[in-house]
């Protein structure tokens, strides 16, 4: 009611005002007038005419008087206004006081203070929760499983970082441009990549390399556009968003598709060097890639190879790295495998590894799924004790899926390495491989006029 009020209030105040705008500039207009007839008539006519004179000095009153009560109620709407919001905020101040305490052990003192106070250790909770410390981030990385030459590259790079960190506080008039940490990560799926620059962003914000410390994944789709000034519009937009901390650019290669042709990659490429090169007091990139096609991909600009110094490979994992992987992922769900099943498992991974499909710490994953899988079907089937549901016996470890299977080795050899091709049996049928994929080399051959061609 009072709002509805308030609002006819406000509106009458309105009209009143416009009505006394216009009566004061027209008495203002007649008052002059008037004044100035009156002069002429009584200096040059010589008549006497007062009572114009009276009249401008009344419209002049007027004029005045009109000023004066648009200021007036300008004063009054404001006051009412402060009144209003006065009103409001007490009410809401004691609405939020009795659910402070409502909900609070704390009786009978002042809110502000309890409020701030809880406000205060709520924020510090939080941000202590969300950011680990230097030495916890470094734990992290040591206890993932192998990638010993990635840790040790890592740690040779911290090192170098906190040295020269040293030597700054220690000596400050040393000048000297911040180095490019910008990386290059080479290696098959699943071998730990994006884990890994997600804990150098955290790491490089604790030793003061970034200051944000937050990972921005993207892939050619998020930077490349499908018409002409749309690529550099998306490239910059992504790149921005990763200022602060690391930028993570999956399957970067694929940003190169040769020499010619309508593609927009290279407009991308050459953005981003430019982007890197302003921004790289706070900005680190990682290209991430299969080796062979990462190679391809910093010849493809005569700038990339020196705006990425930093060149990490990523080893498959071994089969017993991969026990290892299964038996955390285990325990992160309170299983446990029996030792036959762990054999089937080390099995299933040897054979799987020569598959050039292979995924490594995806394939763990998907394979630990299936055998959850296999499991939960068992035990629907009849009635178990407590502790079956917690364990994962050989019966669950499914292997007769396997899609790959090596036959022979033929006198056939790769035109990339000069390395034997093993013909194999896949989910499109037979084809033929490099026996040395494990080493560089993934070229994959059709099984076509009974000779191997390159696909």
């Amino acid at each position: 009611m009072e709002k509805l009020l308030m609002e006819v209030v406000r509106t009458g105040v309105r009209m009143l005002k416009i009505i006394l705008h216009y009566i004061s500039h027209f008495s203002v207009g007649l008052s002059v007038l008037s004044i100035c007839v009156w002069a002429a008539g009584t200096f040059l006519l010589k008549q006497n005419m007062a009572n114009l004179l009276i009249t401008g000095l009344w419209l002049l009153g007027i004029a005045g008087a009109s000023v004066v009560m648009t200021w007036i109620l300008d004063n009054f709407m404001n006051a009412w206004n402060n009144r209003l919001k006065r009103k409001y905020y007490a009410s809401q101040k004691h609405k939020n006081y009795k659910s402070y305490n409502k909900n609070s052990n704390y009786k009978n003192t002042n809110y502000n203070t309890k409020l701030k106070k809880e406000t205060e250790s709520e924020n510090k909770k939080a941000v202590s929760e969300k950011r680990k410390s230097y030495q916890e981030l470094m734990n992290e990385l040591n206890d993932l499983t192998g990638l010993d030459s990635v840790k040790k590259q890592v740690q040779g790079m911290i090192n170098h970082i906190n040295v020269e960190k040293r030597r700054r506080a220690i000596d400050k008039n040393i000048v000297s441009v911040k180095p490019m940490y910008n990386m290059i990560f080479s290696g098959n799926p699943g071998t730990g990549k994006t884990t890994v620059a997600r804990l150098l962003a955290e790491i490089f914000r604790e030793i003061g390399v970034v200051s944000k410390g937050h990972l921005i994944e993207t892939d050619r789709g998020g930077l490349v556009g499908q018409y002409v000034g749309e690529t550099a519009q998306k490239t910059r937009e992504i790149v921005e968003s990763a200022i602060g901390g690391v930028l993570l650019i999956d399957e970067a290669y694929s940003l190169y598709r040769g020499e010619g042709g309508n593609d927009y990659g290279q407009e991308a490429i050459d953005t981003l060097i430019k982007i890197m090169e302003d921004k790289r007091e706070d900005l680190i990139v990682i290209a991430a890639g299969y080796k062979d096609e990462m190679e391809i991909f910093i010849e493809a600009n005569p700038g990339l190879s020196s705006r990425f110094p930093i060149k990490i490979d990523f080893e498959d994992y071994t089969s017993e790295e991969m026990i290892s992987i299964l038996k955390t992922f285990g325990s992160k769900d309170k299983n446990s495998f029996e030792a036959e099943a762990l054999a089937e498992a080390y099995n299933y991974f040897e054979i799987v590894r020569e598959d050039y499909k292979f995924s490594n710490g995806r394939e763990v994953r998907n394979f630990y799924e299936k055998c959850i899988q296999n499991r939960s079907n068992r035990l629907s089937r009849g009635n178990y004790p407590d502790k079956e549901y917690f364990i994962i016996r050989k019966k669950d470890v499914v292997t007769d899926d396997l899609e790959v299977e090596v036959f022979e080795e033929v006198e056939y050899k790769c035109p990339k390495c000069e390395g034997h091709l093993v013909q194999r049996n896949g989910k499109n049928g037979i084809f033929w491989g490099c026996s040395n994929f494990r080493y560089g080399c993934r070229a994959t051959f059709s099984d076509k006029g009974g000779k191997p061609r390159l696909i």
